[in-house]
C-alpha cells in the first residue's frame, strides 16, 4: 500500500490498548477486508460466530 506523507504521531486512538467489544472480546479487524479496505467484526455476546439477539454478529459493512 502507500504510505502515507504525514500522520499523527503515535496513531489515532486515545488510549494505549485496543478497545474490546461491549461483551469484553477483541474486535476482529480483517485488512484488506472482504467487503471493503478493512472489515470489523464482533462476534456479539457469545463470542462465536453467527446468532442471533444478543449474540447476533456486528459487522462494518452491515451495520442496522
Amino acid at each position: 500500500g502507500v504510505i502515507p506523507k504525514k500522520w499523527r504521531e503515535g496513531g489515532y486512538l486515545e488510549v494505549k490498548k485496543i478497545p474490546s467489544d461491549p461483551w469484553g472480546n477483541p474486535y476482529i479487524y480483517i485488512s484488506p477486508g472482504l467487503h471493503g479496505d478493512y472489515d470489523i467484526v464482533s462476534y456479539g455476546a457469545d463470542g462465536v460466530r453467527g446468532g442471533e439477539g444478543f449474540d447476533k454478529d456486528i459487522e462494518n459493512w452491515n451495520i442496522e
